[in-house]
């Protein structure tokens, strides 16, 4: 396995980059054979920081033992956890979400890939945004034209004066139909605009609202064919030739995680992966960050150099990003393990931090 995680943070050529190194400090949440609905694989994790109760709450997403005909794709939950310190994670026994097959829901079948945004409401409050896909028979009758693949859901998760959580409500349409494969939504406020960066399959858009509740068609802001105009595959082990744009670009861009810089030329931020599918598995991939002007009418400008790469299916499969105020950056990102099981790790610009340094999905 080749893990590169020397971390570009200047875009254009290496020479004028700004190099940072992540550490790795390994698994915090592993699949739990006592919570039967995350007793098999665990990923996808979406970290903010609770200012209230002062601590790291996670979402994540659980491929559940049960199985159903009418679930080709697995049924995928929503389950929640807990952390002092990032690190060390309790998880809640009761799942947030759990799909119900034949029950008409447009997320039947999964509800997957969360993204999380926390605001102070009351004694706090998760809005929780998700990929869902529904069930065969649903299919038939929905008139979702890119069934199973039915759009970015969104749930409320309330907590109580002790943290637990208290009520939770699932909206019954979806913010945004997707029109096609795709998901992986990531969720930042600004003001009182919500913008939610997701994948249309191979791409990535980003949409903005100032309605939780509903989202437009995003613009297209990572296009494998625009940032790898050459048509070629990209090269991660060659990251000097930039004749052709980023050279760890490859076939799919996944994964955008969005987040607020701290940067008046640049204020918004995403780390954005790409993978090379062509031959129906992953051969290689890696993962950059992509910054926008302040004006609206500014483009992404994506590093020529990758964060990190690797060369299976493997590694980084989902991540999320939080910077600090120092700066420096944390990561929460689900592995397989040899099993096929994900379980979520644990890294960042730096180990040592304090949570009044933490800046979640709020922008300032």
């Amino acid at each position: 396995m080749r893990l590169s995680v020397a971390l570009l943070l200047g875009l254009g050529t290496a020479s004028t980059a700004q190099a940072q190194t992540w550490e790795i400090h390994g698994e915090v949440l592993a699949p739990d054979s006592t919570i039967p609905f995350a007793s098999e694989s665990i990923g996808g994790p979406s970290v903010v920081y609770d200012t209230i109760h002062d601590r790291f709450v996670m979402v994540f997403e659980a491929r559940t033992p049960t199985t159903d005909s009418r679930c080709p794709q697995g049924i995928w939950a929503l389950g929640l956890a807990t952390s002092t310190d990032g690190i060390s994670w309790t998880m809640d026994s009761n799942p947030l979400l759990l799909p119900v097959p034949g029950s008409g829901d447009f997320y039947s079948c999964v509800a997957a890939h969360p993204a999380v945004v926390f605001t102070e409401n009351g004694n706090g409050r998760l809005q929780v945004f998700f990929k869902a896909e529904e069930d065969t028979d649903s299919c038939k009758k929905s008139g979702f034209a890119t069934c199973p693949y039915t759009g970015i859901g969104r749930m409320r998760v309330d907590f109580d004066k002790k943290g637990d959580v208290s009520t939770t409500n699932i909206q019954s349409t979806v913010v945004r139909q997707l029109d096609g494969p795709g998901g992986f939504p990531s969720v930042v406020l600004d003001g009182i605009t919500f913008k939610l960066a997701y994948q249309t399959y191979p791409n990535v858009r980003v949409a903005e609202s100032v309605l939780f509740t509903s989202f437009p068609v995003g613009s297209v802001v990572f296009d494998v064919n625009a940032d790898f105009s050459s048509g070629e595959t990209g090269d991660t082990s060659d990251t000097g030739d930039t004749e052709s744009g980023p050279q760890w670009v490859f076939d799919e861009f996944f994964s955008p995680s969005i987040i607020c810089d701290d940067s008046f030329l640049f204020p918004d931020a995403m780390w954005v992966g790409s993978r090379d599918t062509r031959f129906g598995a992953v051969l290689e991939g890696g993962w950059g960050k992509g910054l926008k002007g302040a004006s609206s009418s500014a483009d992404w400008i994506l590093s020529e150099a990758a964060g990190a790469t690797w060369t299976n299916d493997d590694d980084w499969r989902h991540w999320e990003m939080l910077r600090l105020s120092t700066g420096d950056y944390l990561t929460w990102f689900s592995e397989k393990d040899a099993s096929g099981d994900n379980s979520i790790h644990f890294g960042g610009t730096t180990l040592t931090f304090n949570n009044s340094d933490v800046e979640s999905r709020i922008c300032p």
